[in-house]
């Protein structure tokens, strides 16, 4: 029986930020530009811009993964699909993270409203560049997390995300998808967006409430859920617990 490698989830992200109307797009984690063929589309039907981050070294706690790709090879690859609405910029976003962070404000000045992590996918990495992005998501912005159910840093995240961090000012869903039969995982983290903006309900159909009610029922939660003082700590490579970096295929759960 063939295996299914397909990388469908590519088509779900151009679909969900053309959905979004998402001006501003990045990517951290480019490699060969794979899915920056499909975000850079999005932005281009979007009228947006679409932003590239990518280390395009040797990479890895261990150093374990080699070179995919250059800002060069992608730029070209994305110049002959016809596409001139893209940035790519060379850059370790966790060891230069100052440098990263500047770059977003001086390229994201209205916010951020969509941003795809496929980049380290040890804890520090992912609990660094979603720290870098979440303060400049705009009001309605969307995080796409890749590989958070196969790999440990992302997948301790996002239950950390759901516990630790969690300010109420956002929502996660995890979808076992992604890479075909591999099922690497997809996690979407959302702005609660329904009560900050100025938009009410216009059809009514029947429900228990008015809309007025709801209205204020969904405000009143919203501050309700909202936690102050999470505090959130300085993540560090030596912090790592897996010393044994590989991948194990084999591994059953719990074992």
């Amino acid at each position: 029986m063939t295996q299914d490698f397909s990388r469908k989830e590519f088509e779900f992200l151009e679909s969900f930020a053309v959905l979004l109307r998402a001006k501003t797009i990045i990517e951290i984690g480019v490699q060969k530009g794979d899915s920056a063929l499909y975000l850079c589309r999005a932005a281009q039907k979007n009228k947006g811009k679409y932003l590239g981050f990518d280390i395009w070294d040797t990479h890895g706690l261990k150093k374990q993964f080699n070179t995919c790709g250059s800002a060069e090879s992608v730029a070209d690859f994305l110049i002959k699909k016809g596409f001139r609405c893209f940035k790519l910029i060379q850059i370790d976003t966790n060891r230069n993270r100052e440098v990263f962070e500047q770059v977003l404000d001086e390229s994201c000045k209205d916010g951020i409203d969509f941003a795809f992590v496929d980049a380290c996918h040890s804890y520090y990495g992912i609990f660094n560049d979603f720290f870098s992005l979440y303060p400049r998501l705009s009001t309605t912005g969307v995080v796409i997390f890749h590989d958070t159910l196969n790999t440990d840093g992302c997948r301790e995240f996002m239950l950390d995300l759901r516990t630790k961090y969690h300010d109420g000012t956002f929502d996660l869903i995890d979808l076992p998808y992604g890479y075909g039969d591999v099922r690497c995982g997809i996690s979407i983290l959302s702005k609660r967006s329904f009560s900050n903006l100025q938009l009410g309900i216009t059809e009514i159909c029947g429900s228990i409430s008015t809309p007025q009610k709801i209205e204020f029922r969904e405000l009143k939660w919203n501050r309700h859920e909202k936690r102050k003082g999470i505090l959130i700590p300085t993540i560090k490579e030596e912090d790592m617990k897996s010393i044994n970096v590989g991948v194990y295929p084999n591994r059953k759960k719990f074992k």
